[in-house]
């Protein structure tokens, strides 16, 4: 079964033993994300977080069709998925020795999110070559293809999008100001052609310009005021109930006192003994065996 804002009222939480989630950092990051807050309401199921900061939805993509076949997911199964944002590059890595000066590691995935306007010299593609409409392209392609097989898959997923893809475009562009007219007009003729998925989903965190929801601020060793755009947690407890999944009062209190803690931080080392990560434990390995 595949869980859109069409049929979400039909989700039974109670009958999962496993919850498995994907995404980038809007799924797993320094604090607990929707999944982490959903988990709650899961109390007999285990919850395995797969969500990689800066993964884009060819990484979601691999992973779902790599785990959900080297684990064989059933009815107990529920899959949690949030689409990521658009020009992001993800490469697996297997004993290159040349990687971990290129990329930074020599063995698993490497995630380095949006890379439109960066001009690393060591990075595996020149960003200042890039065609911006080929992310647009290839990854509404990537998604469209991953919903036909969830439709008949033997597992449920709980289905989702970061952002509508007019607020991505305007997200990118905003960064960049690289898209000239005919572009922008291909960009929007090609999101008209995939109008469709609007209903794969049941909901985004951002959509038709909404404003974005107020982070984190807290303390780094080489900045004492960083600015973190990431979503609070209780923020993700909103788009969860605004979604048509009723929480918990348990959910919202762990919501609350996570964004409370995180509020509460002085210490600039204080990412290296804390309980939550922004990558999964094992992602070196391809099926992530240890996890399961």
């Amino acid at each position: 079964m595949l869980y859109t804002k069409h049929n979400i009222s039909d989700l039974d939480l109670s009958k999962y033993t496993r919850f498995v989630t994907i995404g980038c950092s809007f799924t797993r990051w320094r604090w607990p994300t929707w999944a982490d807050c959903l988990a709650q309401e899961m109390p007999n199921a285990k919850h395995i977080n797969l969500a990689r900061g800066g993964a884009g939805n060819t990484y979601i993509n691999s992973m779902l069709n790599i785990v959900s076949r080297e684990h064989n997911f059933g009815p107990e199964t529920l899959v949690g998925i949030m689409w990521s944002t658009i020009s992001r590059e993800d490469r697996f890595i297997v004993e290159n020795p040349k990687s971990n000066e290129i990329f930074g590691t020599s063995s698993g995935w490497y995630t380095p999110g949006n890379i439109m306007g960066i001009n690393d010299p060591n990075l595996f593609i020149r960003t200042d070559a890039l065609e911006p409409s080929h992310y647009l392209v290839r990854d509404l392609a990537l998604i469209s293809s991953a919903n036909s097989y969830l439709r008949t898959a033997k597992f449920d997923t709980l289905n989702a999008c970061s952002l509508d893809m007019d607020s991505q475009i305007s997200v990118q562009h905003g960064h960049t100001n690289r898209y000239g007219d005919k572009t922008l007009k291909m960009m929007s003729d090609h999101i008209r052609l995939y109008k469709d998925l609007d209903d794969d989903f049941v909901g985004y965190m951002i959509t038709n310009g909404e404003p974005w929801p107020e982070g984190h601020t807290y303390p780094l060793e080489d900045n004492p005021n960083h600015n973190d755009y990431h979503p609070r947690s209780t923020d993700y407890v909103k788009y969860l109930e605004s979604w048509g999944i009723p929480l918990s009062d348990s959910t919202k209190s762990f919501a609350q006192k996570a964004t409370n803690d995180i509020c509460e931080i002085t210490d600039p080392e204080w990412q290296t003994y804390w309980p939550w990560n922004d990558m999964p434990p094992g992602d070196e390995r391809i099926f992530l065996k240890d996890l399961f």
